[in-house]
């Protein structure tokens, strides 16, 4: 592939080719070419191979989003705010447009990607809308967030709800045809409480950034799921939280 074939007029670009190990390539009438691991580390100590907008893990071949390529002022590339009235409609319409592209089943997929790394995207899913959701608060009027809280929090509750029926929908009909296994697909979705904490916990996280805008917010979405009779096991979800900001590293993002 190096070398190319001359007859058809192709070669690949060595400047876009890219391996998860260390590669020596050798050519005709030139010196070996060494061309270094394209992995990263991260802070859970997993190597991973990005492309596309994607990360994989090089041992368990599990994927997540590059988030990283967002981080810094990028969280705010594409972000058209709108001022042409119904302000709190257009709100809500842009906070699906944020979860809608990572929606995917590759994402959640339980024959590529283990429980807690589908329960990790959905968690980071979540962060990044509310980092683009911030962001584009912070343009409305100032006077927005003061006399609309409750109406953010539908916001928030209906966001999660619609990026939660958009996977399943997503899933099964990615899965249709293969109707037996249809169930362990859906396995990880079936547990709703599991993905409603995460998403309440996620947005908790990213609001608590600014807390004097957002304090009655993240005292609603602190509800106790405890109360609830529930199989999930909280404290599990708590350590997948944190495993998530630790991969995301919300820090990294501008927040206005």
């Amino acid at each position: 592939m190096k070398i190319g074939n001359s007859n058809l007029g192709v070669q690949i670009n060595k400047h876009k080719t890219r391996t998860n190990y260390d590669l020596v390539l050798k050519g005709i009438n030139e010196q070996d070419e060494n061309i270094s691991s394209s992995t990263v580390t991260k802070e859970d100590g997993n190597s991973y191979f990005a492309w596309c907008g994607m990360i994989f893990n090089t041992k368990t071949c599990e994927v997540l989003v590059d988030y990283s390529r967002f981080e810094g002022y990028r969280s705010l590339d594409s972000l058209t705010i709108m001022r042409c009235g119904n302000e709190g409609i257009q709100l809500k319409k842009k906070m699906e447009g944020f979860v809608r592209p990572r929606c995917i089943p590759l994402l959640y997929d339980c024959r590529i990607n283990s429980s807690k790394t589908m329960q990790i995207n959905f968690y980071q899913l979540i962060c990044y809308c509310a980092i683009k959701t911030i962001n584009y608060v912070s343009q409305m009027r100032a006077e927005f967030i003061d006399q609309n809280q409750n109406f953010l929090l539908s916001c928030v509750r209906d966001t999660i709800h619609f990026a939660f029926k958009l996977i399943v929908g997503r899933l099964k009909s990615a899965n249709k045809i293969e109707t037996e296994s249809k169930n362990d697909i859906l396995s990880f979705w079936n547990t709703t409480d599991s993905a409603f904490w995460l998403a309440r916990h996620a947005f908790r996280s990213i609001f608590s950034q600014r807390y004097e805008t957002y304090a009655k917010v993240i005292k609603s979405l602190r509800s106790n799921p405890h109360k609830q009779k529930s199989t999930v096991d909280f404290t599990y979800l708590e350590k997948v939280a944190i495993e998530a900001l630790k991969l995301i590293n919300t820090r990294n993002f501008f927040l206005m």
